[in-house]
């Protein structure tokens, strides 16, 4: 597990972007050289091959994508905040900061739906095959970041509704650094103890009819966020 104490503070979530990206690359590098490599009778996969935790089982390479690309979003967001033009509000009227919003938009809207998945299907799965150890902590983690996200996408969208103001470019930088300390750990938490640990958690029979069953219902519009609370923005 990567040591990222003490970041949620957002003092370190630059640099833990740098590093957690790597460590992403790395993974799902060293996961497809290891499928590769797999005599394919294992590969179709009997049961009794858990082995080799680190090549992700069907679901767990679904989600670990998705999980990148949060990544790769709120990354691309703090680093706007924090970075060169930091002093400059992030405005719809320019290409680039237009295309942010709607990217982070639509994220923290996939975001929603993942937390909603994992909260319930993926997780009773876990528990009811004998594994109950991260269903507290995940739940938790999830209480604290949606209604971050909630936010977020809220100045974001008035933002590309509104145009800037100093209020709400206020809002954003705060929330955005206050999601990007909150998220990065999760995702690092989820990968650690679910993702890479699939193949162990639940049966490849299962795991395979879950992950066809998320793309479904997923691609369909069929798996709702819980309510949240609105914090709205004011400019």
């Amino acid at each position: 597990m990567l040591g990222f104490a003490g970041s949620r503070s957002g003092e370190n979530a630059g640099a833990v972007c740098a590093i957690w990206r790597r460590h992403f690359t790395k993974l799902t590098y060293t996961v497809a050289l290891q499928h590769a490599h797999r005599p394919k009778a294992k590969r179709c996969g009997a049961g009794n091959d858990r082995a080799i935790m680190a090549f992700l089982s069907e679901l767990g390479e679904v989600i670990h994508e998705e999980h990148f690309r949060m990544l790769v979003m709120i990354c691309e967001v703090e680093n706007r905040v924090k970075g060169a033009p930091v002093a400059a509000p992030v405005d719809p009227a320019n290409a680039d900061d237009r295309a942010l919003l709607i990217k982070l938009v639509d994220g923290l809207d996939e975001l929603l739906v993942h937390n909603a998945f994992e909260e319930a299907v993926l997780l009773p799965a876990i528990a009811e095959a004998g594994d109950k150890t991260y269903m507290g902590l995940i739940a938790e983690e999830h209480i604290v970041i949606e209604p971050l996200a909630a936010r977020l996408r809220e100045v974001a969208a008035e933002t590309l509704d509104r145009g800037t103001s100093f209020a709400l470019w206020t809002t954003f930088r705060d929330a955005a650094i206050e999601l990007a300390a909150n998220l990065i750990l999760h995702l690092e938490t989820e990968e650690v103890t679910i993702v890479q640990k699939l193949r162990l958690l639940i049966d490849p029979q299962l795991d395979h009819e879950l992950a066809r069953r998320y793309l479904r219902d997923r691609c369909r519009g069929m798996i709702k966020p819980r309510p949240l609370i609105q914090h709205h923005a004011h400019g």
